[in-house]
């Protein structure tokens, strides 16, 4: 099956944390902040990571506004350990991350073989401060 994000000659690396971009929109009157990963854009049509992953965890205080600079950090560091820990159960790719007054997602495209299951039961025990909700679905 044809993918969507395979490395072709002279392409940037997937993996470098060095090719995001953000942006700022409005989505049903809220605000929408898109992280995401630019070098993707050079492997659209080409690849074998047939699997998207959302984590989704939701806000403590939601329809407060934007995260406060403790709940940001905390929001963060659950990413952080997403992305480092990602490897462990298989191939996949951060592509973007959404954060509004709800939720913060964060998006993979994972190979097939990916354990989302484990991914996200390891997730659910190493947070304490938020639910971690977990959905895949192939392309």
């Amino acid at each position: 099956m044809l993918g969507f994000f395979r490395r072709k000659k002279g392409k940037p690396d997937l993996h470098s944390e060095d090719h995001w971009v953000l942006a700022e929109g409005e989505v049903d009157g809220q605000r929408l902040f898109v992280r995401t990963n630019a070098v993707l854009e050079h492997y659209i049509g080409d690849t074998d990571y047939t699997i998207k992953v959302g984590i989704v965890i939701p806000r403590q205080l939601k329809g407060s506004g934007l995260p406060d600079p403790g709940e940001v950090g905390q929001l963060d560091s659950i990413e952080d350990m997403a992305y480092d820990s990602m490897g462990r159960f298989g191939d996949a790719i951060h592509a973007l991350t959404l954060t509004n007054d709800q939720m913060r997602e964060m998006v993979f495209y994972v190979k097939e073989g990916f354990d989302i299951q484990g991914f996200h039961e390891m997730l659910m025990a190493k947070v304490d401060t938020h639910k971690v909700q977990c959905m895949g679905s192939c392309l």
